[in-house]
């Protein structure tokens, strides 16, 4: 997530916010799917690439190998703010 932030703050120094990204947890742990369901920040740089590395992670498969409804918030600012 620093990467995805960091990339676009050498273009926009302003640039900072909440993100929060609700993603799913499938059986075998991997990450099903996963969309920004709140934004502050409003780019879309930043926010694709989050989605796109919350995708790959991989979890603990849940117990029962149900599904695991996952909502989080990523708070970005730079050191100067």
């Amino acid at each position: 997530m620093k990467y995805c932030y960091e990339k676009e703050l050498t273009k926009n120094p302003n640039l900072y916010g909440k993100v929060v990204v609700q993603f799913t947890i499938g059986g075998t742990g991997k990450v099903d799917e996963g969309h920004i369901s709140q934004t502050e920040m409003n780019n879309e740089a930043v926010e694709g690439c989050i989605i796109r590395n919350v995708k790959m992670w991989v979890f603990p498969q849940p117990k029962g190998g149900g599904q695991v409804y996952v909502t989080y918030p990523f708070i970005f600012k730079s050191a100067g703010q």
